[in-house]
């Protein structure tokens, strides 16, 4: 028999009882209720996003200068306009690096241009909150950073005297109402 009929019988009025959960607990069932009603939601998720990401490409060019006492045999830019055909104006060049005695040696230079801007828009999804849980029941998040929808469970069935644990992350909530 149900809670509020054994308060009809015994010539009072049923009284709702609402037990509130805004974070894990424990709900003990009195011995006089079979069945309780449910409503809750879990947290809230984040919103999706958009952001610029840039990224530069640099294309290397490598050139080298030959040298023979002292004395430039080949010129850095001769050998660039030889190799390009232009007279190169470069972004950024890395020190040369020589190889051989001081009299007579050869070195390569590293040289960067041709920029090119390859930005792009990453877009990351809205993530759903995590879920409330309890009597069996499951009471989702939200999808994004939104106000989260309440779920109702009614005349859930209980064991009389029984425990129940109730998970609620963080911003979420669980009400559980029952008339003894």
């Amino acid at each position: 028999m149900k809670a509020w009929m054994f308060a009809l019988l015994a010539g009072r009025r049923p009284q709702l009882v609402s037990v509130p959960f805004t974070a894990n607990g424990v709900l003990v069932v009195p011995a006089s209720v079979n069945a309780v009603s449910m409503s809750g939601y879990g947290s809230r998720g984040v919103n999706g996003s958009t952001s610029r990401v840039r990224q530069y490409k640099r294309d290397i060019t490598y050139y080298g200068v030959r040298k023979s006492d002292g004395v430039t045999v080949v010129d850095f830019q001769q050998l660039a306009r030889e190799t390009s055909g232009v007279n190169p104006v470069f972004a950024y060049c890395d020190a040369p690096v020589s190889t051989g005695p001081t009299s007579e040696y050869s070195s390569t230079q590293a040289c960067y241009d041709n920029f090119v801007d390859t930005s792009y828009d990453y877009t990351s999804p809205p993530t759903t909150g995590a879920s409330a849980t309890g009597v069996g029941k499951t009471f989702p998040g939200s999808t994004g950073n939104v106000a989260q929808t309440p779920t109702v469970f009614t005349n859930v069935a209980v064991t009389p005297g029984a425990s129940y644990n109730i998970a609620v992350p963080t911003g979420g909530s669980v009400t559980i109402s029952y008339y003894v």
